[in-house]
């Protein structure tokens, strides 16, 4: 269908057309908006473009606005950091901003990066004294409660890229749930993404891209170990949101996936330039099966959280109403916790680790996976170094890609045997 103006004059046609919002109509006036109007600017620009400000003098654009509960200073003062961000004072309060893009300075620099690294990359080019910004408790990006025996961890990372540090900090937070005296282990993702997998933004702003690429995908799989390796628990991913490459099969470490209906999650890698990690070769075959995983990794197809559940991917299929879900996830993990058969399951699972050990080691999957990976990343011309800049720098591919340019296909070869999942395509269908 062709794009049609909207006719005004028809009475089912609400509202007006309005001009493009420009930069001086989102501009922050830190002396006059409060907090909650500083927020809504910031929030109202997150994603592309951003809000221009300025840190040190030096215009930069802003993201990831987080409201800040005590602090509070002179309008516009840089107040504290944590965890990557860097907190900001209004008239009447503070936001913390975790995220900012420079707009002019060094070419690997103007991509969107943690707040505190810009300010302190702007810092080194002035050269001026030290940068004395104390370190205060706030804005966290990983934090958990527990309920019924159940412990819920939230892990929150903007756009749901986790950078090395951001790994290594889930990963401390894991270990010290499984030392807890919980049943349930409740992986929540963030609020707007469950994950993403590694953080190509920060790969791409490092020194190095090559040894930055390798240690965070290091990172990342230290966690998916740490997760498949947890005999005393039942483990729970949550996806309430999108999730995508490693974060994808990250999910797939844990002993049950629950799915929020419309969520879209993308379990490969190729469309990177990767040929993959996180254990993808043991994780993802033994949900779907070793045909059914090569046609996932090929293709590199989208799927919703109804074909995830009958691939096999998913475990439950909960309402998308957010509330809904919530609430049906609460009942889940605490019947899970509960449950007579929780000893008989916890049995199960750590007899069919010992057997999967036996086929082959898991140290083994994490070295064929890395040696192929580790070309990729030092491979100067690899394609994956091209890739991750044009992703990175939001540069427009030249045509359709032929994966989903499915009018050029006569059929798709991304299709579900419908024989394995009868038992439950009558019961999601209704």
């Amino acid at each position: 269908n062709n794009a049609r103006s909207l006719d005004y004059e028809n009475p089912s046609v609400k509202g007006c057309e309005r001009s493009l919002m420009q930069q001086a109509v989102r501009q922050i006036k830190w002396n006059e908006d409060s907090t909650e109007e500083v927020m809504r600017k910031i929030n109202a620009a997150d994603g592309f473009p951003g809000v221009l400000d300025e840190l040190m003098g030096e215009p930069v654009f802003l993201y990831g606005a987080r409201f800040e509960e005590k602090l509070c200073g002179s309008p516009g003062e840089l107040l504290a950091h944590n965890n990557s961000a860097i907190c900001k004072a209004t008239r009447d309060g503070a936001v913390w901003i975790r995220m900012a893009r420079r707009k002019s300075g060094p070419e690997r620099l103007r991509i969107k990066l943690p707040a505190l690294q810009v300010l302190q990359s702007i810092h080194a080019e002035k050269n001026t004294r030290h940068l004395s910004l104390p370190r205060v408790d706030g804005c966290s990006d990983i934090w958990c409660h527990e309920d019924n025996g159940v412990a819920y961890l939230n892990f929150d990372f903007y756009n749901g890229a986790m950078n090395t540090t951001q790994c290594r900090a889930l990963l401390k937070k894991y270990k010290s749930l499984k030392k807890r005296s919980v049943k349930t282990i409740v992986l929540m993702g963030g609020e707007n993404f469950w994950n993403n997998g590694i953080q190509l933004n920060c790969i791409e702003a490092a020194s190095n891209p090559a040894v930055e690429s390798w240690q965070n995908i290091q990172a990342i799989n230290d966690v998916v170990k740490e997760i498949i390796d947890s005999p005393n628990h039942i483990t729970v991913a949550a996806l309430r949101n999108n999730a995508g490459a490693g974060g994808a099969i990250m999910a797939m470490a844990c002993d049950k996936v629950v799915l929020r209906d419309g969520v879209v999650i993308n379990p490969h890698y190729k469309t990177m330039g990767l040929s993959g990690s996180e254990y993808w070769t043991y994780l993802l075959p033994r949900r779907v099966g070793e045909s059914q995983a090569k046609i996932i990794t090929r293709e590199c197809m989208p799927m919703l959280a109804k074909e995830a559940i009958l691939l096999g991917i998913g475990d439950e299929l909960f309402d998308e109403d957010w509330s809904a879900y919530h609430a049906a996830l609460t009942v889940y993990a605490s019947d899970l916790a509960s449950s007579k058969d929780f000893k008989n399951f916890i049995k199960e699972k750590r007899r069919q680790r010992k057997a999967d050990e036996k086929v082959k080691r898991l140290k083994r999957y994490r070295e064929e996976e890395l040696t192929l990976i580790h070309g990729e990343f030092f491979d100067p011309n690899s394609e994956y170094h091209f890739r991750r800049k044009q992703f990175v720098r939001k540069i427009r591919p030249q045509e359709t890609p032929d994966r989903i340019a499915i009018h050029q296909k006569e059929s798709s070869e991304f299709e579900v045997n419908v024989e394995q999942v009868k038992p439950k395509l009558g019961e999601l269908l209704n």
